[in-house]
């Protein structure tokens, strides 16, 4: 991270001098290239870090454990939009494919960012068994050819509540990509600060 964070330093201050003295000489412009080419080394040299981590065996246990997640986590998704093949409302199944995709972009970030595995174990722990569970219910109880009071109640309950669960995914992604953008605006504010220093 602080290596990641001095070559960034490094390529954008760099570019930004070649910008100044060579190109245009224009100072506005080289702190706006400074800034560009930091958020683009940064971004870049993390992809390469995560893309490497995975390549080598054992390289770090928490990219690993991100991985088993991940796996295990898109295969109980797709266990879960193979079940709205069984569901004959087009818009509850419509809903929960919803949910699956919501889903399928929180494990994508997570293989993304290891490092915020932390982050999302109540959605990966809890609410993902739990839509599974309640999912799976739900098309036991609907699939039944005689249907009492009770389970056309236990039924509307489910359909009330996917609008919930499709919140909660929602709000588990939002939170993720949340501290990314905080990382980011952290990131420049001590940029920033630095800058004033040296001046």
């Amino acid at each position: 991270m602080i290596l990641r964070f001095f070559l960034s330093l490094l390529i954008a201050t760099a570019s930004s001098y070649i910008f100044y003295d060579y190109i245009y000489h224009k100072t506005v412009l080289a702190l706006l290239i400074w800034i560009i080419m930091y958020i683009a080394s940064w971004r870049i040299l993390k992809s390469v870090h995560n893309r490497n981590a995975k390549k080598v065996p054992g390289f770090r246990f928490k990219d690993i454990e991100a991985e088993k997640t991940v796996i295990g986590g898109i295969k109980k998704l797709r266990n879960i939009r193979g079940l709205t093949l069984k569901i004959t409302s087009n818009d509850v199944a419509k809903q929960i494919q919803d949910i699956c995709k919501t889903g399928a972009e929180i494990f994508e970030y997570i293989r993304e960012n290891p490092e915020d595995l932390k982050k999302a174990k109540q959605f990966i722990n809890y609410y993902l068994d739990t839509t599974e569970k309640i999912v799976n219910r739900y098309v036991q109880l609907s699939s039944a050819k005689e249907k009492s009071p009770e389970v056309h109640a236990s039924l509307k309950k489910v359909e009330e509540t996917l609008s919930s669960i499709d919140l909660t995914y929602k709000k588990q992604l939002h939170n993720l990509l949340e501290n990314d953008v905080l990382d980011l605006n952290t990131e420049i504010k001590v940029l920033e600060t630095t800058m004033k220093l040296e001046n």
